[in-house]
């Protein structure tokens, strides 16, 4: 009998447990639609911030204007950002400084002064996510990094939670899951922090926040810290590659086929636009500049609004005993043949024309600059691809006039494997099953999965799951 008078009492404590949990839920979800609401409503209320005030100040007057409207429970659930910007301005001395972002598709360069302000300018031709340069406040709180950009406003604030760091350089976790990686190429002067280093011109381009003045002066001799930096590699004198390079093959996504490079860095090259016969299609001019461990091409004879032009960035590689100048591409292309046990064909990179027979050693693998030398995978990567779509012809032209090796596909996929092992956007897959031109591209890569793009001819179609690897 107390058996069963404790199931029963067992039953009930269930039932009521269940009750307050979906109680919970609801009142969560509740209290998350009214912060919501509230966030709306504030925007235009800005707790009396001058409209010229720095992104910072806009959204803290924002957060006052939503605590002030909440409910105990809606700002339970509000304290985190509440406290937060309550925090800020709060720019740590061991951030401050020069650093690249790379992120995937786009290389920014960013400037972090301790007043909390910073800008960022876009230094790749690679995929266009976002502006080319914007400006805007920073700071630091319990693990994350805050960011306000001047002219935009986002609410909730862009909070990235710091996955790794050490000294000169730290890995955020984005929004969406994916990865970005912070390395700090120089020390910026601040008295603030006792560092001499690159000058802040000027960072931000609206006013600051009146919470945001300089700090007390540090002594008028400050003290150069940019000595205790870790040393980065730099590009070599452009005079030392200078000479005429040739491609003889093209590459997808490089242009190029020849660059020409004088002892001053100015360049004349010609490159090959995608779908078109000409030979050559093009060709341009420009100048040729070291930066950190790259060249920055600037081309002076093009319309700034083509599309196709010379890559804007060139890494010089020393290597068999041939001078190279690789881009994005071709470096991608570099790794991906590596990984896949497979011959490097250096007939396919900007080679100069010294000489030296265009062989590319076996026997050891080259220093490459990174990301890319991150992507050199130690064993083979296996994966799972699945949640096949978009399966059409690529060409709706080659429907009506099938070409004689047949029409080609593509579709678009998942991969279950991420930045967590190694694989990066622009990888090559290979898969034991399938036609023998299945082509498999690694596209937006987050943590733990990516998307892939799937190119084959014939009318083969994938199954639910395919096996790949970096391996063929």
């Amino acid at each position: 009998m107390n058996i069963l008078k404790f199931a029963r009492l067992l039953k009930y404590f269930f039932r009521i447990g269940i009750l307050l949990a979906v109680l919970a839920w609801a009142l969560s979800g509740y209290s998350k639609f009214r912060l919501a609401k509230d966030g709306e409503l504030c925007a235009a209320w800005g707790a009396g911030v001058a409209e010229n005030a720095s992104a910072l100040a806009r959204a803290k007057g924002r957060a006052e204007c939503v605590h002030s409207r909440a409910n105990p429970l809606e700002r339970f659930f509000f304290s985190n950002t509440y406290e937060t910007l309550n925090a800020l301005p709060n720019a740590p001395c061991k951030y401050v400084g020069v650093w690249t972002r790379t992120a995937p598709g786009n290389v920014y360069k960013y400037m972090l002064d301790d007043a909390g302000n910073f800008s960022a300018t876009r230094i790749t031709e690679g995929r266009d996510d976002g502006a080319t340069r914007y400006t805007g406040s920073w700071g630091y709180w319990r693990g994350r990094f805050v960011w306000f950009v001047n002219d935009h406003e986002q609410w909730p604030p862009d909070v990235n939670p710091v996955i790794s760091e050490d000294a000169d350089r730290l890995t955020l976790r984005e929004h969406d899951g994916s990865v970005s990686q912070f390395t700090r190429l120089n020390a910026v002067e601040s008295k603030a922090c006792g560092t001499s280093g690159v000058s802040v011109a000027e960072v931000n381009t609206t006013a600051t926040d009146a919470d945001t003045s300089t700090p007390p002066s540090a002594p008028a001799d400050t003290i150069d810290t940019s000595g205790l930096l870790q040393k980065r590699q730099s590009a070599p004198p452009v005079g030392d590659w200078a000479g005429a390079y040739a491609a003889s093959g093209h590459l997808e996504g490089d242009t190029a086929t020849q660059l020409t490079v004088a002892a001053d860095g100015s360049t004349s090259g010609s490159l090959q636009c995608p779908n078109t016969d000409e030979a050559p299609a093009k060709n341009e001019t420009g100048t040729l500049v070291a930066e950190h461990e790259w060249y920055e091409l600037g081309a002076v004879s093009v319309n700034a609004n083509d599309t196709c032009r010379l890559p804007a960035r060139y890494y010089p590689l020393a290597w068999g005993g041939r001078h190279y100048l690789l881009s994005e591409p071709a470096l991608i292309y570099v790794v991906n043949q590596l990984n896949a046990g497979q011959a490097v064909d250096p007939t396919l990179l900007l080679r100069r024309s010294d000489g030296a027979s265009a062989t590319w050693p076996t026997d050891k693998q080259p220093t490459l600059p990174k990301p890319y030398s991150e992507g050199l995978l130690k064993t083979p990567l296996l994966a799972h691809a699945a949640n096949f779509g978009g399966v059409g012809a690529t060409s709706p032209s080659e429907i009506l006039h099938p070409p004689p090796n047949g029409v080609e596909y593509g579709a678009r996929g998942t991969i279950d494997v991420g930045s967590r092992v190694g694989v990066f956007e622009g990888m090559r897959l290979y898969a034991p099953t399938g036609p023998a031109g299945l082509n498999i591209i690694v596209g937006k890569v987050l943590i733990d999965s990516a998307n892939v793009r799937l190119t084959w001819r014939g009318d083969w179609r994938p199954a639910a799951t395919l096996d790949v690897s970096s391996h063929p």
